[in-house]
């Protein structure tokens, strides 16, 4: 059973089902001709994203199909809000009730919209999984990613209310899901993958982001393992053997070492891949405790700050 701190209470099973017109769930037939060779056991097989309910759906749901389809991975596509909890004292359990009803209208409704634009953007013979739920955002993803392989997720619009019962909380999912998670770009801008920056730093957490990322790493033009020296600290030679491991696996990766005093490590990081045009960057998460982190700031919350980029993250 789930922690009560990463998971959430047992539910039902929610129906899956596909795009195609009879509402069946099949194998993409790409997928079982081919062998099983190495390069494919490491690629991503299931890929599944989550939309809020307040977000625009049209380029996310175009982002998520378009990333999922550049590694042959299944799509699978969930939305889920918790209704308001009405406590307010003296209000009647009518009242209450109706407006819990009222709410959950809106929020049925607002997934019936999403999947309604799901099926106008689905290429015929596209198989996507759509689930919905009324549980917390958070929760019912962690749900869903036994049977996946990375999630997705996207940054609320612009003055949207950061409503861990509309939206996700990425600091519990990166810290909980045992998943990489692709926070996308704001700009949600089609992915390419040419140029992958890795945030490298010898540590636990960074070694997982690595091995996580090896899909996107070996279909890559470019690889940067990055390395930004921290004031008063050494120059990590760690980096070779990164380098060293990525190339047995067919990765075109290369070393960078950069010393600046002046910013901070994140800052170094998001600098260096504006400037290299980076489509990715790739780091650890949380390798400092996350109430430290949330408490006095650090590399993963800036990452998870600076929306300008898509960034891979694994704790």
């Amino acid at each position: 059973m789930t922690s009560a701190r990463c998971g959430s209470a047992p539910v039902a099973p929610i129906p899956k089902f596909s795009i195609d017109e009879d509402q069946s769930l099949r194998r993409d037939p790409q997928l079982s001709s081919k062998t099983s060779t190495w390069g494919q056991a490491m690629n991503w097989k299931t890929i599944t994203a989550h939309l809020d309910v307040d977000s625009a759906p049209d380029p996310r749901l175009e982002f998520a199909i378009d990333f999922a389809s550049n590694f042959g991975a299944a799509t699978s596509l969930v939305s889920a809000a918790e209704p308001a909890q009405i406590l307010e004292s003296g209000l009647a359990i009518e009242t209450a009730a109706q407006i819990m009803h009222t709410e959950v209208a809106a929020i049925e409704a607002k997934q019936r919209a999403i999947y309604d634009q799901l099926r106008s953007k689905a290429a015929e013979g596209l198989h996507v999984e759509w689930s919905t739920s009324m549980l917390d955002p958070t929760s019912f993803l962690l749900d869903h990613l036994c049977g996946s392989d990375l999630a997705v997720v996207f940054a609320s619009d612009f003055g949207q209310r950061a409503d861990f019962r509309r939206t996700i909380d990425i600091g519990r999912l990166l810290v909980c899901s045992g998943r990489p998670v692709l926070l996308a770009a704001h700009s949600m801008e089609p992915f390419k993958g040419t140029r992958v920056v890795v945030a490298w730093k010898n540590c636990r957490e960074a070694r997982r982001a690595v091995s996580d990322a090896l899909p996107a790493l070996a279909k890559a033009e470019d690889v940067v393992v990055l390395s930004v020296r921290e004031q008063g600290s050494d120059r990590d030679w760690s980096v070779g053997d990164v380098v060293q491991n990525l190339t047995r696996h067919g990765v075109a990766a290369r070393s960078l070492y950069e010393d600046r005093p002046s910013l901070s490590v994140a800052a170094a990081i998001t600098s260096v891949a504006r400037g290299l045009e980076a489509d990715l960057i790739v780091a650890g998460a949380y390798s400092h405790n996350r109430l430290r982190e949330w408490m006095f700031g650090g590399v993963t919350r800036s990452l998870l700050e600076d929306n300008s980029l898509n960034r891979l993250l694994s704790n």
